[in-house]
């Protein structure tokens, strides 16, 4: 991890994005927040608009499969006060398996507008690797 620290607030959301809980993830988005998905796996849409859309969109996410882990790799915090205006900039690394067992591996890079602990805008970019079977 880098020397920047990835605030409580966002912590706390992706423990729960972690363990499945997409009602404790969802909570940091505004209620007009956008989450964008410039590049990623299907079946990501290029955008969604509204904390109601982006929870109907990632309450499918424990449907599809478990993960076992994300690991923060290297944050960059572009406003030290939580209340301000603030971008964090985050590369992350997630591990699990579909629910067939079919292992995989998603690397991240985030990009988080945020005010008041709330994200204002979201952007992912993610790549999905399926890992080979375990013998």
């Amino acid at each position: 991890m880098s020397d920047a620290v990835l605030p409580d607030w966002f912590a706390h959301a992706l423990e729960g994005f972690t363990a499945g809980d997409m009602e404790r993830f969802v909570k940091i988005y505004h209620p007009d927040a956008v989450h964008e998905f410039p590049i990623g796996p299907a079946p990501a849409p290029e955008r969604l608009e509204g904390r109601e859309a982006i929870g109907e969109y990632l309450k499918s996410v424990p449907e599809r499969g478990k993960f076992d882990a994300i690991d923060v790799l290297s944050v960059r915090d572009m406003g030290s006060n939580p209340q301000a205006e603030g971008e964090l900039v985050i590369e992350a690394q997630g591990r699990g398996a579909f629910h067939d067992g079919t292992p995989f591996e998603t690397r991240y890079v985030w990009f988080v507008k945020h005010q008041d602990r709330q994200v204002r805008n979201f952007r992912e970019y993610v790549t999905l690797r399926l890992s080979e079977l375990p013998d």
